[in-house]
């Protein structure tokens, strides 16, 4: 399938209107969340990309060091990258997958998986934004390690 018609298909069987596919990109939303979709026609895959949130104006880059350490064997993000957009600051979560395996149902799905990951990650952003307005420092750092370690270490108590 061809990336314009999977896209077209894809938009068409979730009632999406305004879905285009210009210069290889289409941006919608979902829920309140602004999700794109890219084409890397070179490496044969399709991006699904949802906008998490900007920092907050005092945010000392510790929310940023957070992402890092849930990206490390993605541990924090099922399979999918976080980042900062550097033309924004915006922080995003971005997926790529083989074109060649999608249809519009799978599409449909791993866009439902971005968008699921995507509001997570909006969830501990605003978390960690209150614990350091209210608490300090050291409590939203608290909150990071708890979202990216889901509440445990990873170790098994014995």
């Amino acid at each position: 399938m061809e990336y314009k018609e999977l896209v077209d298909s894809f938009a068409s069987s979730l009632g999406l209107d305004g879905a285009q596919t210009e210069g290889g990109a289409c941006a919608f939303e979902i829920d309140g969340m602004k999700v794109d979709i890219f084409h890397d026609e070179a490496a044969g895959t399709v991006m699904v990309y949802g906008e998490i949130g900007l920092p907050s104006s005092d945010d000392d880059r510790t929310f940023g060091t957070a992402m890092l350490k849930a990206n490390h064997l993605f541990g924090g993000t099922g399979g999918a990258t976080l980042c900062q957009n550097p033309e924004t600051g915006e922080y995003a979560i971005f997926q790529a997958f083989p074109l060649s395996a999608l249809n519009a149902d799978s599409l449909a799905a791993e866009v439902a998986r971005i968008v699921d990951k995507t509001e997570h990650w909006r969830g501990i952003l605003n978390a960690f934004q209150v614990a350091e307005r209210e608490r300090g420092e050291t409590a939203a750092e608290e909150v990071l390690l708890d979202a990216i370690h889901g509440g445990n270490s990873g170790f098994m108590r014995v």
